[in-house]
């Protein structure tokens, strides 16, 4: 199985990350993705992930952290990342992205927000990555972005997918993958359930979310407030029911998505 995004460097896991690499390894892990969404992580994670030859990162920006950062910081911020995305042995650049639902809420325009993101489109094409991308309430104005700029040679992914099914052959031509977390596990979210059965199976990818999105209450307790990378099993479980597919078939395909997508490595 292959987790592609999870924030195991987040306070939630002090106490017991090496007992969650465990779990992960024993669940069948062989690679999970740690996106870098502040500028804080920049030095840290190739550290982080070195504790674990299944762990690979991300650096980027996240759009809700980018109002933390003055002007004149976050201007440093965008000239310094590509340098450290080209020495750094990152995977992948991100999470970055748009947010709607943020701007309304005190967060950074989208204006601001929109400009953050395409310094991140240009890192990903300069050095041949995928990017990591995250988008709410956001998905006709992501769509101009990425199509005024043609499809991504080195492919991505919409983590968290919220488009609806209708967008997905749009994404799809644009060279980027939908990933899923534990939100289709629960019977009320039809919009994201709808959208995981109309992703074709070479480009669906599941992710924990860890430690947001914990799958729903099920007979084994795995489940909870946190979402670790082990969890993945009942969203591959839960999409292999929506989707009328053997259980074993999606655990194939979703990992060799994931290790395409990121390298292999």
């Amino acid at each position: 199985m292959f987790d592609s995004h999870c924030h195991l460097d987040a306070g939630e896991y002090d106490e017991d990350r090496g007992a969650v690499l465990v779990r992960a390894r024993a669940a069948g892990l062989v690679g999970i993705v740690v996106p870098g969404y502040t500028q804080a992580q920049w030095t840290t994670l190739a550290t982080f992930c070195a504790q674990d030859a299944i762990l690979r990162y991300g650096l980027g920006l996240h759009p809700w952290y980018v109002h933390e950062l003055s002007e004149s910081a976050l201007a440093a911020a965008l000239e310094e990342l590509p340098a450290l995305v080209r020495v750094s042995s990152c995977i992948a650049v991100g999470e970055c992205g748009l947010d709607a639902s943020h701007a309304r809420r005190g967060g950074a325009s989208i204006a601001v927000q929109q400009r953050v993101l395409d310094v991140h489109l240009s890192i990903a094409r300069a050095a041949q990555l995928p990017i990591i991308l995250h988008c709410v309430a956001a998905h006709g104005l992501m769509l101009d972005v990425l199509e005024a700029r043609g499809p991504l040679a080195s492919g991505g992914v919409l983590h968290s997918y919220s488009g609806s099914a209708e967008l997905v052959s749009r994404y799809e031509k644009l060279g980027l993958y939908f990933s899923f977390a534990g939100i289709v596990t629960r019977p009320e979210a039809k919009r994201p359930q709808r959208a995981l059965c109309a992703v074709p199976r070479n480009r669906l990818l599941v992710e924990s979310d860890g430690p947001d999105q914990a799958v729903r209450e099920i007979a084994d307790g795995a489940s909870g407030r946190r979402s670790e990378p082990a969890h993945i099993r009942h969203v591959l479980a839960a999409g292999a029911a929506l989707r009328n597919e053997p259980y074993e078939q999606l655990v194939r395909d979703t990992t060799n998505n994931g290790l395409r997508l990121f390298g292999n490595v």
